[in-house]
């Protein structure tokens, strides 16, 4: 309709000023957006040149200060981050991905409480914040508080299934020693799942702890540690009890 509307215009023009001007008019409007148009691709190259010229355009604004809080976190420049992410939460208490970023900040500065306490409130404002959940199970995982990190991790799964939160409660269970419920949760849920990595890990994982390793064998094979010998690999997983998650 726009479209339409714009060529009755410039048939409108032509008629009350020539076709020629008209037609220069439009050319001149072509070449100056094509330039900004291209001038503007290099903007948004990536998300790190998007977030600081949004930042540079507009300091003030909330979602820019939390994208540039990121970028210092990507950059391992912490003490910025949460100095600039203090003063976001601090005028918006409960934007949801300023509560989330600040929870990875801080736990990257080794404050697992403060982090623990700013996922808590993300999914207490929103009890269908599946990031606040993730984050919140895997601290408690990492940390071995296995029983919390199962109940908090049953709950975003029943928000909705999303492979990762499927998989860090697979593992959970496993730490809990309860392989065979891990291998319940991943039957249960096969749609979650984008690729087959993480999910053949739980499962090779899961079948080492009930003492089949010839079943582990067919999952673990494939996406086994190559740095050292496979039976090295195994036994490694036998003395574990929580294991690295990698990026869920």
């Amino acid at each position: 309709g726009l479209v339409l509307l714009v060529a009755l215009a410039f048939r409108y023009l032509a008629q009350r000023m020539g076709r020629r001007l008209v037609v220069a008019g439009i050319a001149a409007l072509v070449l100056w957006y094509g330039i900004a148009a291209v001038q503007r691709n290099t903007v948004w190259a990536n998300n790190k040149l998007l977030f600081e010229h949004a930042y540079a355009a507009a300091p003030a604004s909330v979602v820019n200060r939390v994208n540039k809080a990121y970028l210092y976190l990507l950059d391992g420049e912490y003490g910025e981050a949460r100095t600039l992410i203090d003063q976001v939460i601090a005028e918006a208490p409960e934007h949801l991905p300023a509560l989330n970023l600040a929870g990875q900040i801080y736990k990257k500065l080794g404050k697992l409480a403060d982090a623990e306490v700013f996922w808590k409130k993300t999914v207490t404002i929103r009890d269908d914040y599946l990031s606040g959940y993730l984050n919140l199970g895997v601290l408690y995982y990492e940390n071995n508080y296995l029983s919390s990190a199962d109940r908090v991790l049953r709950k975003a799964v029943s928000v909705y299934p999303r492979w990762s939160e499927v998989f860090v409660l697979a593992m959970t269970n496993i730490g809990l020693g309860n392989p065979d419920e891990a291998l319940a949760i991943l039957e249960r849920y096969p749609q979650a799942w984008p690729n087959e990595r993480q999910q053949k890990l739980a499962r090779g994982i899961a079948y080492i702890k009930k003492g089949n390793l010839t079943r582990a064998r067919e999952y673990l094979w494939d996406v086994r540690d190559s740095s050292i010998s496979y039976e090295a690999f195994v036994r490694k997983i036998q003395g574990g009890v929580i294991f690295e998650l990698g990026s869920p």
